[in-house]
């Protein structure tokens, strides 16, 4: 995976966030051929009922062309089932793929883990080892299904603004600029949540450190009688991590909620610039309908975009720690040459000891 990620920063020049993001959907398999055109046909077959609804209203109703009503809702429901189930074949596969990645890539971690030298391992608890580890999984669940699906699917949004431009003019402002406006609202709030994610995995490692420490020594703690010393102890350790929490659930409520807000605004205002539009004969109602419809395809993806951006800061956190693994040095030379079948081996003044500082378990041995 590190030598996509390098392969990708020098082929394409760009951010090494970026690149670790591409490399990983390429790791999931999320950048095929088969999934971008089902995205593809996914946004096409979306088209379907916004246009639907313009023949509706400016053709079929004015004129009563019942002939023409069936076979249009014919057509229709066969695309809404086309999509349905190319939408259930696609997360089905995502969903694989996304439990292949975790399989592999936790395997090469543990095999990079077991490697490493004593020292390296030794020189952070166990509780942090465990944690790193535990960060393929939400990373597995933010790539392999939320923000993959949103890269495949954000390409085709340029089609509904487009259409959208084409059928109600100015009217596409209105999403746009509300977005724009969230979207600086996201980036202020996402930056606080980094802050408080990365404040929460630090008392997070100390909590864990903490129970595996009493669990190892558990009969010591209970011939000294220190339950309720430790009870106190850890109780802190909660509170602490709690007041994180809150904050951190606290922030991404207040992102979701004015995205949900937001959403709302911006039918109201193509819906209220639209009638403005109609009433002065600039537009059909079937424009409208089928603009408002349009409006609310292309704004869920953008603001789901945007609050990704929230939840991606305590992903940051979970690349980080699985990097941290990653980089561990290796105590063996995987391209060193293999020795063939040894008769003897004579050892003259050896001298070995697990750490630099400590003492000599085999002192000029032969």
């Amino acid at each position: 995976m590190e030598q996509v990620q390098a392969e990708i920063r020098r082929k394409y020049r760009i951010p090494p966030q970026v690149a670790e993001a591409i490399g990983l959907l390429r790791a999931m398999s999320v950048l095929r051929l088969d999934m971008l055109l089902a995205a593809g046909a996914l946004n096409i077959l979306g088209l379907a009922l916004p246009l639907a609804m313009l023949q509706i209203y400016d053709r079929i109703i004015p004129n009563a062309a019942f002939g023409t009503l069936g076979i249009l809702v014919l057509g229709l429901g066969t695309a809404i089932i086309m999509e349905a189930v190319l939408r259930q074949a696609r997360s089905a596969i995502i969903a694989w793929e996304g439990a292949r990645f975790e399989h592999r890539t936790t395997v090469e971690l543990v095999e990079r883990f077991l490697d490493a030298p004593v020292a390296e391992v030794e020189s952070k608890a166990i509780g942090t080892h465990l944690d790193r580890l535990n960060s393929v999984e939400a990373i597995r669940d933010f790539y392999g299904q939320q923000a993959s699906l949103l890269l495949v699917d954000a390409p085709f949004l340029i089609i509904y603004l487009g259409l959208m431009a084409y059928i109600g003019g100015a009217m596409v402002l209105a999403p746009v600029l509300l977005v724009a406006l969230f979207g600086t609202l996201a980036w202020v709030t996402g930056h606080a949540l980094h802050d408080v994610h990365g404040k929460r995995k630090v008392l997070d490692d100390r909590r864990y450190n903490f129970i595996v420490e009493v669990l190892s020594n558990i009969h010591t703690a209970k011939g000294l009688a220190m339950e309720r010393v430790l009870a106190r102890r850890y109780e802190r350790l909660m509170a602490s991590s709690a007041a994180l929490s809150w904050r951190a659930n606290y922030l991404g409520s207040v992102s979701e909620s004015f995205g949900s807000g937001f959403a709302q605004l911006s039918t109201i205002a193509v819906g209220g610039f639209g009638a403005w539009l109609v009433i002065h004969g600039q537009m059909s109602t079937g424009a409208l309908a089928a603009a408002t419809m349009l409006a609310g395809r292309s704004v869920q993806p953008l603001l789901r975009s945007l609050a990704l951006w929230t939840r991606y800061q305590a992903v940051r956190l979970s690349m980080e720690r699985m990097r941290a693994i990653a980089s561990m040095p290796r105590e063996r030379n995987e391209d060193a040459a293999t020795l063939g079948a040894l008769e003897s081996l004579t050892l003259e003044n050896v001298f070995f000891r697990y750490v630099e500082e400590g003492p000599q378990l085999l002192p000029d041995s032969t």
